[in-house]
């Protein structure tokens, strides 16, 4: 997270440090683990949104390295990263990807990620946990067994269409520090 702030500033400007700023790097550098966590889970898409990606795929080596000719300017290659980050969830979402392409995007990211220092941390190790301004992070008491029941149920309630029961169950996971992301094939993952 300290990297991913410090390269949010170009290395001959001032850094503004404060905790609002280190927050906005966590948040950033959290998405993009989000990305690659989504991009490892397993797929039997069609990949309708291959060709598309296939393209903006050739063309982020070069923006990447135009950012990084440019006087060495990592906010920009940082937000060329963003950009792809968007592009790719939007072809997951729209027209899905297959298990190629996938794992093409994820050797892309870490191999220009490497350049920078970032996205060297294996996903799963990656502490997805929400954290409040002041860096204190929420810690579920929930065991994996007790959280696992509680997705079934909220699962279950919204088979049944009794969305209320099912938002009271997310309210409470996240009273608890935890995320539920609901997926387009009606099923949700968690993180912590």
């Amino acid at each position: 997270v300290l990297r991913y702030f410090l390269l949010s500033t170009h290395y001959r400007g001032p850094i503004d440090f404060s905790d609002e700023a280190l927050h906005q790097a966590w948040a950033g550098l959290d998405n993009l683990y989000d990305l690659f966590l989504r991009l490892e889970e397993p797929s039997n898409s069609a990949g309708y949104g291959d060709e598309e990606m296939n393209e903006i795929l050739n063309i982020f080596p070069d923006s990447f390295n135009e950012a990084m000719d440019d006087d060495f300017n990592t906010p920009v290659a940082l937000a060329k990263f963003q950009t792809l980050r968007g592009e790719i969830n939007l072809r997951l979402l729209t027209g899905g990807l297959s298990h190629g392409v996938r794992t093409n995007l994820q050797e892309t990211l870490r191999k220009f990620g490497r350049v920078l220092g970032i996205f060297q941390v294996p996903t799963k190790d990656w502490k997805f946990r929400p954290v409040d301004k002041s860096f204190g992070e929420k810690n579920s008491q929930l065991s994996d067994d007790a959280l696992k029941n509680l997705i079934n149920k909220r699962n279950e309630a919204r088979k049944r269409k009794d969305f209320k029961r099912a938002d009271e169950i997310r309210k409470f996971l996240a009273s608890e520090g935890i995320i539920i992301e609901d997926k387009p094939d009606g099923t949700s993952r968690w993180k912590r």
